[in-house]
């Protein structure tokens, strides 16, 4: 959805959502300037599944207006650039699970190992065989939850 929010970028796009996609993906920012105009119009939007916000932090009332205008569950994606999305937010409790997996969970694809070094995140991509990134500092600071989480995935980390 780059470029100016006028017509021609309206009419693509809601000729994207007639096609049903499951979910929109964008910046919160940008997509909340779109949402802004849709509901200035106040067009019927055609439905989806979920908007995932990627890329810059998700403030709440961004998440408040992108869930009111689409009419759908906001997930705020986390990860870097560099070794890829780490988690997602939970549907249920709103808290940043980690992709962390374990034995027990086949599902699960133990996408990288995650470390705490005087509170700052550090990453050891699993899956980039091309030029592995070990023990990445990516300068985000957090904290993990060692308490499970309301949604009953106590495998996950929570931050």
């Amino acid at each position: 959805m780059a470029g100016i929010i006028d017509g021609d970028l309206l009419k693509e796009l809601f000729a994207i959502l007639q096609k049903s996609p499951s979910v929109i993906r964008g910046y919160p920012s940008r997509l909340c300037d779109v949402a802004g105009v849709l509901y200035g119009l106040g067009q019927k939007i055609p439905p989806v599944l979920g908007v995932i916000c990627t890329g810059e932090n998700l403030f709440d009332f961004q998440r408040q207006i992108l869930g009111e205008v689409f009419n759908a569950s906001v997930i705020e994606e986390y990860g870097c650039q560099e070794t890829g999305i780490w988690g997602m937010t939970c549907p249920e409790a709103g808290r940043l699970h980690l992709d962390s997996g374990t034995p027990l969970d086949s599902r699960k694809t133990n996408r990288c190992l995650y470390e705490i070094i005087n509170g700052e995140l550090v990453t050891t991509d699993l899956f980039n065989y091309v030029m592995p990134l070990v023990r990445y500092k990516c300068g985000d600071i957090l904290e993990l939850e060692s308490k499970p989480c309301s949604c009953g995935l106590g495998c996950l980390l929570c931050v």
